[in-house]
């Protein structure tokens, strides 16, 4: 096999991409980070805040989020606490409205619209200068919302999101999604630090209330939609690490599975929808392009890359394809015993693996989903293991 070989071309060309998208990328940015001039706004105001939290069928959890969100350490008379229950058919609403006790508005539809269309009814009836959004299973820790708030001492902000992070502990999916938001984290903290980050949770984010605008309908993921708004008007969007969110885990990776899909189709709806990209902040799209976007292909590209090594050393290819490839299998070896469950914790790695693949997976049907048309703004419940304790 020549050195210009197609199948060779191809693989080097798969490779390239999976490398920049994974590697280059987060070290460009984090060059890029250590360069950029420090950003200083230090204040002593506490804005007005009213807490969101979105919930459907949460009577498991909601009392331990309302008295999380009671707990945080923020003045009493500047924070609302507004639980929104969009089409719940258990008692999240009465648990919530006992748990609060007269602390906290709650309301209730028992038609189901989906997560934008309850922030939205919370947004309406909210009167304060910052709008924190929230799920009704993420447990703030109890500095959590002071540090989310600062961020907004520099006016050039106008969303800011916190730091999910997820139990290690938490059954078979813990080790890995960890493993993941570990790696998130650093690459948005990096992000925020050259400009604006474009990856941001719905778990605990903020924006300023002034600049909210209603979801409009069909919006699957409401945080990547805000977002991409806030960019596209030249507005800073900011990662903020010492506001920490804490959450279970999915049980299972069948369920992280379930959950990864329905992102997935999210980010599909994202790409086809160009009229939400900001297009006019150059920096912001050579990061939504490079962080979300080149994501998107991965699962193909792997297949990809698998095939044509094999393709490759069958026709006699080189040693160096002939080790790339013997490395995938290795790879996915290593992802299958992560995927046995207990015997991953007797092998570094498999864990985080495991939740590669499956999420590249979840990638890969998630576009089905959304070629099919079956994307909707209706979240079904994933089952979670033990509820987190934050500090």
């Amino acid at each position: 096999m020549t050195p210009l070989d197609p199948l060779a071309l191809a693989f080097w060309a798969c490779v390239a991409v999976l490398a920049y998208v994974h590697v280059g990328y987060p070290a460009l940015v984090a060059l890029l980070a250590r360069a950029a001039p420090a950003r200083s706004h230090a204040s002593s105001e506490t804005p007005t805040v009213a807490l969101i939290v979105a919930a459907y069928d949460e009577a498991q959890v909601i009392e331990a989020k309302v008295a999380n969100a009671l707990g945080l350490d923020y003045p009493g008379d500047r924070l609302s606490v507004i639980v929104v229950c969009d089409g719940s058919s258990d008692a999240t609403a009465a648990i919530a409205q006992q748990a609060g006790g007269g602390r906290v508005s709650v309301l209730h539809d028992p038609l189901r619209r989906g997560k934008a269309a309850a922030l939205n009814r919370g947004a309406a009836v909210a009167s304060a200068d910052i709008l924190v959004f929230s799920d009704a299973n993420a447990m703030y820790a109890r500095g959590a919302l002071r540090a989310l708030v600062r961020a907004f001492d520099d006016p050039e902000v106008a969303l800011a999101s916190g730091h999910k992070t997820v139990r290690r502990d938490g059954g078979p999916v813990g080790a890995g999604e960890s493993a993941y938001w570990s790696y998130e984290s650093r690459l948005r903290r990096d992000e925020t630090r050259v400009g604006s980050t474009v990856a941001v949770v719905g778990e605990i984010l903020a924006i300023r209330s002034e600049l909210f605008e209603a979801f409009p309908d069909r919006v699957v993921c409401d945080d990547v939609y805000l977002c991409m708004r806030m960019l596209a008007m030249r507005r800073r969007v900011v990662f903020v690490p010492e506001a920490v969110s804490v959450e279970s885990a999915s049980a299972t990776l069948a369920d992280e599975f379930a959950r990864r899909r329905k992102i997935a189709s999210a980010r599909w709806q994202l790409l086809f929808h160009p009229q939400w990209w900001p297009w006019r902040n150059s920096l912001a799209m050579f990061e939504l392009v490079s962080h979300k976007l080149l994501r998107l292909p991965v699962p193909f590209l792997l297949a990809a890359a698998f095939l044509l090594a094999l393709a490759a050393v069958l026709r006699g290819g080189g040693p160096l394809i002939a080790a790339c490839l013997a490395a995938q299998a290795f790879a996915y070896l290593v992802a299958i015993v992560g995927l046995l469950g207990r015997a991953a914790s007797r092998l570094p790695g498999a864990s985080a693996a495991a939740y590669f693949v499956v999420g590249n997976l979840a990638n890969a049907v998630g576009l089905l989903d959304f070629a099919r048309g079956r994307v909707t703004p209706l979240w079904n419940r994933v089952r979670r293991s033990d509820m987190p304790s934050p500090g």
